[in-house]
């Protein structure tokens, strides 16, 4: 059976949010002042596309396609078939451009991405290697999440999930009443999630608005895209040029990618791994673009907000590795960001703003007219979404690699430091003359360095909603250990 949350959650969800607000008003209100703008969120104004004479609040769908970085899709330059019902959709949405993640594994994402937190504050960051006791750490009941605020605004709210480390003993079925994650793994492609979810939305047709999350792991490895899928992109220009692995870069490929039958190539040669990582782009791009005509046919996305993204993307050997959660290069964090607003309003609109993952919760509290959280360290993009400009400087800021949690970045335009914090050591990109942040890193960004130092200040002064590991789901381990988590 689905798992759901009576309605009693309403109730203890509004004893949080009185516990939230009072840690709130102390040391982490003060910091947030100090920086400003830059981490509290923008505006508490709903964003109506679709006027006054629609009061209804416009249904909210959000598709997360799991370790999609975002050159791999054409809508962001990939040069190829890779992803051509993606590209049809951003040329029907705003396209943010420069969009990242906090980190660059799933569970502390994710849990920001909920809770417009930053990692340092949600806690959710542990990763362990064995879990012999079968804990592992969980997102905090007392911190609320964007479910929970649009359930209490009178959403009807659903999550599909096809990633284990997100499940219900780990907090992040909070304010969802339908929360299903009973099939999570990497052998449950696109289709079956998907159409749970139209399963879910024609059951359930109700005046009421609906909040629909689903989590795809397609592209995820094992690399396991069917042979046509490898074929569509195996000739593709965007998977660079081919060249030999050298003997340390075969050494790191991570085998559980190569997946049960092998990779559909020689595994000796790069563009094989960049090809079978792209087939699972292709995949789910064919089986995402057949959902979202379904809902087109049934006239479900007029008054919609559907948001594609990410929660972190996948190196493919760049620095001499494969997989990810080991890095905080950009390969690693920058995701693709799709609003297509209701109405398809400003369709193919590009934003090169820097912007995060935290800025979701807010943007899309903002279109259902609920007032932004003040414990909210993203942003409203809603300025953004109906064409302003942003004279301000923005700054992604990422950690939580699941070995290293001290190791930190802050991502502006064109400007990119990473930091040690227990080492010291640091290296510094200029990306518009070193794109691919190789070498060493030793260009001079001082204003990046302040902007960290700020950063790191504020996330330790500030309260933690860390809380105690908590057990997983029976089974977790074995569907873990197939994702490359365990050895």
């Amino acid at each position: 059976m689905v798992q759901t949350e009576e309605n009693g959650g309403e109730a203890r969800a509004g004893v949080r949010w009185i516990r939230v607000r009072a840690l709130r008003a102390g040391a982490l209100g003060l910091v947030l002042v100090s920086l400003g703008a830059a981490l509290l969120a923008e505006s508490d104004r709903p964003l109506r596309t679709t006027g006054p004479e629609d009061p209804r609040p416009p249904d909210i769908l959000l598709v997360l396609i799991d370790t999609l970085r975002a050159d791999y899709l054409g809508a962001y330059g990939f040069d190829g078939d890779i992803s051509p019902r993606l590209d049809r959709l951003a040329r029907r949405s705003v396209v943010f451009e420069n969009a990242f993640s906090t980190a660059p594994w799933t569970k502390p994402s994710v849990a920001s991405l909920f809770t417009s937190l930053h990692p340092e504050q949600h806690g959710v960051v542990a990763h362990g290697k064995r879990f012999g006791d079968g804990l592992s750490a969980a997102l905090a009941q007392r911190v609320l999440t964007l479910a929970e605020f649009l359930r209490r605004a009178g959403y009807r709210t659903a999550a599909f999930i096809g990633n284990p480390w997100i499940q219900r003993p780990l907090g992040y079925a909070q304010g969802f009443q339908v929360f299903d994650d009973r099939e999570a793994g990497n052998d449950v492609p696109a289709d079956v999630l998907l159409g749970k979810a139209t399963a879910w939305l024609q059951k359930n047709r109700s005046p009421r608005p609906f909040f629909l999350y689903v989590q795809l792991m397609d592209v995820h490895g094992p690399y396991d895209a069917s042979p046509a899928d490898y074929e569509a992109v195996e000739d593709s220009p965007g998977l660079g040029e081919d060249r030999q692995l050298t003997p340390e870069e075969q050494l790191r490929a991570r085998p559980y990618l190569s997946g049960e039958r092998g990779l559909l190539g020689d595994p000796g040669m790069l563009r094989t791994w960049r090809g079978s990582y792209a087939a699972g782009v292709h995949a789910v791009d064919r089986q995402l673009g057949v959902f979202l005509d379904d809902l087109e046919r049934r006239g479900r996305l007029e008054n919609a907000v559907v948001v594609v993204t990410s929660d972190h993307g996948e190196e493919l050997f760049e620095h001499g590795f494969t997989d990810h959660g080991a890095t905080l290069f950009d390969e690693q964090l920058h995701v693709p960001l799709l609003f297509r607003l209701p109405g398809g309003a400003r369709a193919g609109t590009r934003i090169p703003t820097v912007v995060s993952l935290i800025d979701v919760m807010p943007t899309l509290l903002a279109f259902a007219g609920v007032s932004i959280p003040p414990f909210a360290q993203g942003r409203d993009l809603g300025p953004l979404l109906r064409g302003g400009d942003d004279a301000r400087e923005s700054v992604a800021y990422a950690t939580a690699v699941k070995w290293a949690p001290h190791l930190k970045a802050a991502r502006a335009a064109g400007r990119k430091v990473i930091r040690d914090e227990q080492s010291g050591e640091m290296m510094s990109f200029d990306l518009l003359s070193n794109p691919g942040e190789i070498g060493e890193g030793r260009g001079e960004v001082p204003e990046l360095v302040d902007a960290l130092d700020a950063h790191a200040a504020a996330m330790a002064a500030g309260p933690s909603f860390k809380s105690r590991p908590r057990g997983m789901k029976t089974g977790t381990a074995e569907k873990l250990r197939s994702l490359g988590y365990l050895e």
